[in-house]
């Protein structure tokens, strides 16, 4: 009898205890169980902490993630594919650009079209942009800042001759996070930013007299526009100096003079060269006449 009084008292601390046990494992697998909260606000809390867990991953995964340097040493390079960084100095920073060039597209007057797609290396699933521009050379680009605002802008060669060499131009917009085309960037020949003047400056030759045509650009209220051109020529028996200043919004002409000279002068060749330099300083306003002797 006092035997079976031990196996009961045994059993009974056998259910107690294993009641004890799944009470605690019950406790960690709901918490609603030990806050006294209902199932679905348990169930609430458990995918918050799963998101927790999965932020706590992506940061993980992010502290891993490719420099622009290593992306760059992993794009093709070939001749129709390029790729290069972009320092915009901005809140992006560096950025991947991978170039391309369909020949496919090619006409009469180009080689094809050239395909620029812009890439976040911190987010390179889907491109930031992609930009096109018709182009008759291979692949050739500037990172350069055309607007003089401390942002990296891109460049494009798409025509080179005996002299004139012309680009495209897309400026890096801080706000938008992305490059604008400007258009008539790409009408200037030999684009030159001069940081000091804050100028454009363009030239075209003509012939081996080095007659031509100077273009000065700036920047206003956004707008890139011709502040003064001057076209000169040189022929056997005289040469001629024109200049144009934008006045009242609009390109006026300021200056003409034709200069008599002879193939074998060498001093009358020179005049109109020595005027023309006047004309290349913007502060300069002043009657090149009175250098003619």
């Amino acid at each position: 009898m006092k035997k079976w009084g031990l196996y009961c008292l045994a059993g009974i601390l056998a259910v107690i205890c294993i009641t004890i046990v799944s009470f605690h494992f019950l406790q960690h697998r709901d918490p609603g169980i030990r806050q006294g909260i209902t199932m679905r606000e348990a169930e609430t809390r458990a995918n918050s902490q799963d998101g927790y867990f999965a932020d706590e991953f992506n940061t993980a995964q992010s502290d891993h993630q490719k420099s622009p340097q290593a992306l760059l040493a992993e794009q093709t390079i070939d001749d129709t594919h390029r790729a290069f960084l972009v320092d915009t100095g901005g809140r992006l920073g560096t950025l991947l650009v991978t170039a391309e060039l369909d020949k496919g597209t090619a006409t009469e007057f180009s080689l094809g079209t050239i395909r620029f797609t812009v890439w976040d290396p911190k987010a390179m699933d889907t491109p930031l942009q992609t930009m096109t521009a018709d182009t008759e050379i291979y692949l050739e680009w500037n990172v350069i800042d055309a607007n003089f605002d401390g942002y990296m802008d891109l460049t494009c060669t798409y025509f080179r001759g005996n002299q004139p060499t012309y680009d495209h131009l897309w400026l890096w917009n801080e706000e938008q996070g992305l490059f604008e085309r400007v258009p008539e960037f790409s009408e200037i020949s030999m684009p030159y930013p001069d940081g000091e003047t804050k100028t454009i400056i363009g030239f075209a030759r003509s012939s081996a007299a080095s007659d031509g045509l100077n273009t000065f650009h700036r920047w206003v209220d956004g707008e890139l526009v011709c502040v003064r051109r001057i076209e000169s020529v040189a022929y056997q028996d005289y040469a001629s100096v024109l200049v144009e200043d934008r006045i009242d919004g609009a390109l006026r002409q300021v200056y003409y003079q034709e200069f008599p000279q002879n193939a074998a002068e060498t001093a009358g060749q020179e005049t109109w060269r020595r005027v023309r330099e006047l004309w290349l300083d913007l502060d300069y306003h002043g009657a090149a006449e009175g250098l003619i002797e």
